[in-house]
């Protein structure tokens, strides 16, 4: 679906996307103008969330849920077009599933039914299946399916004895089903619609109501919080564009690239892989931090009595800068997604009665989430099988080794070899197929590390 050439309506929408004014901005800093545009999105959600806290939070729920579905959708149409329907159509597929089957067996298999085959489709038909990626209408459904599916299965738990629910699934379960405009409110949250993070249903009726405020407040008390975010995002930027300078994605598509020496082409690799984290890291404080603002992800109060606010928190930043281990790094990362996958995948594949049968298809499934270009279930078959190597190998060596020695520099050189060398060298080896997402490209550059990069190269060319 796409804006028609010419006429008022294509007048129209070049006024209210800002068309000109993006392309300008876009050729000035030399960034793609999908990319500003999400980039100015992001930033867009803090005056909202101010005018949210100001103006709206603790009064009608209606007016609310109008006030989120209109900046929204009013972001999807900045970013994606008329391409923004898609999120609607897919919205009330899921509402009437609602309608008709709330709490029975099958609704959970047709609520991923719906939503997967809707977003596969687009996919299909999306310049995702084209040579370059580019963000559009399906990045933000890749969120909005998720929120959808946990809806109908917190729909379902909700049916069951509370005796028999899991503690994670008593903190999300709902008797009620969610009328239009809780559902469209929910799905169009300005602050976790395009990129998200996750949160349940639940937790956006609890915000609506007033519930996050905390003791004697009228409004959340997290202003510091939230724009502690926004500044950390914004010096991932700055880290994001002076890594993008040193080391260029198109650098994997010269000869120089190929003729480097191979302990320097891994230091690209890792140097390259930290530009790429830093894009995601960025993106994922800045809207975390709109969330905060809003008060979403309120988390009860610390020990000395001060609210937190880290629920929906997509990163945590401590663990993954810091983390030894392959398996921390993805423990700490894509928090909010991860989360989701074993909350409403995982776990429910138990009748399989195979753990690892059920992680393989849970990565499958996210893989399959990404888009339908061959890097992305690259990408994950090489964490699966890295993070199980990783977890062979230490428990086959735990007790037969001694304690790693101590003091200040062993702790230094532990740090560069176990972070700098093993984790983020793997991490980045794993990206480069994420990133450059077609076979004949990410192969050029994995070739490369057996010494047949140049002879690929040739056949391409």
């Amino acid at each position: 679906m796409s804006v028609s050439d010419g006429g008022t309506w294509a007048k129209v929408s070049e006024v209210f996307r800002g068309d000109s004014a993006v392309k300008a901005l876009a050729s000035g800093v030399g960034v793609p103008d999908d990319s500003v545009r999400m980039f100015l999105s992001l930033l867009a959600g803090y005056p909202l969330a101010f005018m949210y806290r100001g103006l709206l939070y603790g009064r009608s729920s209606t007016l609310q849920h109008i006030y989120f579905i209109i900046c929204g959708v009013y972001m999807g149409y900045f970013n994606f077009g008329i391409d923004v329907l898609h999120s609607f159509v897919n919205l009330i597929l899921i509402y009437l599933l609602t309608r008709i089957g709330a709490g029975r067996w099958w609704s959970l298999p047709a609520a991923f039914l719906i939503n997967t085959g809707y977003l596969v489709l687009g996919f299909a038909s999306s310049s995702k299946n084209g040579e370059y990626y580019r963000i559009e209408w399906t990045t933000s459904h890749c969120v909005l399916i998720l929120k959808l599916t946990g809806v109908v299965a917190d729909l379902y738990d909700g049916s069951k004895p509370e005796e028999k629910l899991s503690p994670d699934q008593k903190e999300t379960a709902i008797k009620k089903t969610p009328t239009i405009l809780e559902l469209m409110g929910h799905c169009y949250f300005f602050g976790a619609f395009l990129i998200g993070p996750q949160c349940s249903i639940r937790r956006y009726l609890t915000l609506v109501k007033g519930g996050f405020a905390g003791r004697g407040d009228k409004v959340p008390n997290s202003v510091a919080a939230g724009l502690t975010k926004l500044i950390v995002g914004l010096f991932y930027i700055l880290t994001m564009l002076i890594l993008m300078l040193i080391t260029p994605t198109d650098y994997f598509f010269i000869k120089d690239f190929y003729d480097l020496f191979l302990p320097i082409k891994c230091l690209y690799i890792i140097v390259w892989g930290r530009y790429v984290l830093s894009r995601y890291i960025a993106c994922w404080h800045i809207s975390e931090g709109i969330c905060i603002l809003t008060g979403l992800p309120y988390n009860g109060e610390d020990e000395k009595g001060n609210p937190t606010w880290n629920s929906m928190e997509n990163i945590k930043l401590y663990e993954f800068e810091t983390s030894f281990s392959l398996y921390g790094l993805t423990k700490a990362f894509n928090v909010q997604t991860s989360t989701w996958m074993v909350k409403y995948l995982m776990k429910r594949l138990r009748f399989l009665g195979n753990k690892e049968l059920s992680k393989f298809i849970t990565f499958a499934y996210l893989a399959l989430w990404h888009g339908l270009y061959t890097g992305y279930f690259n990408t994950f078959f090489l964490e699966f099988m890295m993070i199980t190597a990783e977890t062979f190998i230490l428990s086959r060596l735990k007790g037969r080794i001694g304690p790693l020695p101590s003091g200040r520099l062993n702790s230094v050189w532990l740090w560069v070899f176990f972070r700098l060398f093993y984790c983020q060298f793997f991490w980045g080896y794993a990206l480069v197929s994420f990133e450059l997402l077609q076979f004949k490209k990410y192969m050029m550059v994995y070739s490369s590390f057996q010494g047949q990069g140049l002879k690929h190269r040739s056949k391409q060319l």
